[in-house]
């Protein structure tokens, strides 16, 4: 059988090159790749620490329609770090709006950033053994 080795999650946006700013100079992810066509980004995969996200041009999507879906019926992308607070932090020093930081009742310390398309970015650590 084979092995699974990642899961890279591909996000429709509207404009790429924008969407590339905001995760690489917001988030300090560096491109790994892109494509562009006539001059313009369509296409860029961008990784950070293990982690991979692909900015796909939405040609033919409606982003008004999605961001008006429920919550629950939109993608959420869960970033799992060691550190919450301090990515916080750093993500707020690089001029990204941050929401607040919450802890849970499963123990974990969370924070939300949207990007420019709306999708939602949750940033989660365990919380330290003493702080619970």
């Amino acid at each position: 059988m084979a092995r699974l080795t990642q899961i890279a999650p591909h996000l429709a946006v509207e404009d790429v090159d924008a969407s590339l700013a905001f995760y690489r100079d917001g988030l300090g992810f560096t491109v790994a790749s892109s494509r562009g066509e006539y001059g313009e980004t369509f296409r860029a995969m961008l990784q950070r620490d293990g982690v991979t996200v692909v900015l796909q041009r939405n040609d033919l999507g409606d982003k008004a329609a999605r961001l008006a879906r429920h919550t629950w019926g939109d993608v959420v992308l869960y970033v799992y770090c060691t550190n919450a607070q301090g990515e916080w932090a750093d993500l707020k020093d690089r001029g990204v709006e941050v929401g607040d930081i919450d802890r849970t009742e499963d123990g974990m310390d969370e924070f939300v950033v949207r990007d420019p398309d709306g999708y939602v970015l949750v940033f989660g650590s365990d919380v330290p053994a003493g702080a619970r």
